[in-house]
């Protein structure tokens, strides 16, 4: 089904990547795949001719914003064709 979808070009899907990094990622999102898991789920749905992107949240300023470039090199070279990404800022507010 999703492969008559993707010859219709009527079918695109996101997969979410916020980090290559095990131990962050288990705090992060509990419970979820590796990084490189969701880049072979990546590659294989383009492969099928799926329009894949990559959702690249949350992004956190000395946590891993760093990984960003990384992430969509990855990504890209998996088939990933758009992103969107969420950059959280912190402020420091009080007196």
């Amino acid at each position: 089904v999703l492969q008559e979808m993707a010859q219709k070009k009527i079918l695109s899907a996101m997969v979410s990547i916020t980090s290559f990094d095990d131990k962050l990622r288990q705090v992060m999102e509990p419970r979820t795949t590796t990084g490189k898991q969701r880049l072979r789920v990546i590659e294989e749905l383009s492969k099928a001719g799926v329009r894949m992107g990559i959702m690249m949240g949350t992004m956190i300023p000395g946590l891993n914003e760093h990984e960003m470039q990384r992430i969509m090199k990855a990504a890209r070279d998996a088939g990933a064709v758009s992103i969107k990404t969420f950059l959280t800022v912190l402020i420091k507010c009080g007196t």
